[in-house]
């Protein structure tokens, strides 16, 4: 039995009212990386921090190895990375959280924002 437009519409309305979970919504890559990664790679990727400096972190912008790899291989290497481990921002980070904020860096890298 198919579902009538009398049954479709309240479901339609109270979706659009926020009656849809916060956790069907894409993760904000952009929010993530200022929270969590800004600190040391600087708000805009350019790594001009103390602590990057300190860390020797490389500029994420205009990176051409960055630009290179896809979303997913930049997820792997966020994850891998020996200078993340142990950054509670990191290491609670979970799948969708970590696919967002590799999708920003990998806009910084190709010169967006």
């Amino acid at each position: 039995m198919g579902m009538t437009a009398a049954r479709l519409v309240p479901l339609l309305i109270a979706a659009a009212a926020g009656g849809a979970h916060a956790e069907t919504l894409p993760s904000d890559g952009a929010k993530i990386y200022a929270a969590g990664c800004a600190r040391c790679h600087g708000s805009g990727g350019k790594s001009e921090s103390d602590e990057a400096r300190a860390l020797k972190v490389r500029p994420l912008v205009d990176d051409a190895v960055l630009r290179r790899m896809s979303a997913q291989e930049i997820a792997a290497a966020i994850r891998s990375n020996a200078k993340h481990q142990g950054f509670a921002a990191i290491d609670g980070m979970d799948g969708p959280d970590l696919d967002a904020v590799a999708a920003f860096v990998k806009r910084l890298a190709e010169g967006q924002r």
